[in-house]
């Protein structure tokens, strides 16, 4: 009789040990399902439509800065696409200039379109500009004169204007003319056309 309650004793033992498991099972079972719908529910929560930062960094997959975008402590906007040790391109708005510069790999400046300043004016002007190997400048197109007319400009190798095909409008007439530098700057010899007193344009040759 001992033996049938001690085996008696043991089956029910077995079976609250049973239900005990199952018990747990559904409670992992219940906590997985529940740590998926949070997992869903941030999966499709709508990201937000504005961030506010100073500064984005972009590295490659070994965790070299390749570009970054943002403000400068002077409060310039910056883009800049690096390859891996020296910047390539720039496009940059501040207070006097807002544009795009190619650099090639040593550095040196090769190519700039944007709104910028001239040397010799205070106001800004739409300008295209080619370098050499050295970053100095061979050509520009711009509108830099005081009057803004378009103009080509051809420079020498120490950046001095040698050539300057441009275009005058007075009077709401346009006067083409191009004028050839010497090695000091000064205007040489000047191509171009005038406005005569009959009204009648003219072609006009200026020798110095």
């Amino acid at each position: 009789m001992d033996i049938e309650k001690r085996f008696e004793a043991l089956e029910n033992k077995i079976i609250r040990q049973e239900n005990k498991l199952r018990l747990h099972k559904r409670l992992w079972l219940a906590a997985a399902c529940a740590l998926a719908v949070v997992i869903a529910i941030g999966a499709v929560k709508p990201a937000p439509k504005i961030i506010f930062a100073e500064n984005f960094i972009v590295t490659d997959a070994s965790g070299v800065p390749r570009s970054t975008w943002g403000v400068t402590k002077k409060g310039d906007v910056l883009f800049e696409i690096t390859d891996g040790k020296k910047p390539r391109l720039f496009i940059t708005h501040r207070k006097d200039m807002a544009g795009i510069f190619i650099v090639g790999p040593d550095g040196k400046p090769r190519f700039s379109a944007g709104m910028v300043r001239g040397r010799k004016y205070k106001k800004t002007s739409p300008s295209i500009f080619f370098f050499d190997k050295q970053g100095k400048g061979l050509m520009a197109l711009c509108s830099f004169d005081k009057n803004r007319n378009p103009a080509m400009v051809l420079f020498d190798s120490s950046e001095k204007e040698r050539l300057v095909l441009s275009l005058t409008e007075k009077a709401n007439s346009a006067f083409p003319s191009l004028m050839f530098h010497d090695s000091s700057g000064r205007v040489r010899t000047v191509l171009g056309v005038l406005k005569s007193t009959e009204d009648k344009k003219k072609i006009f040759i200026n020798l110095s």
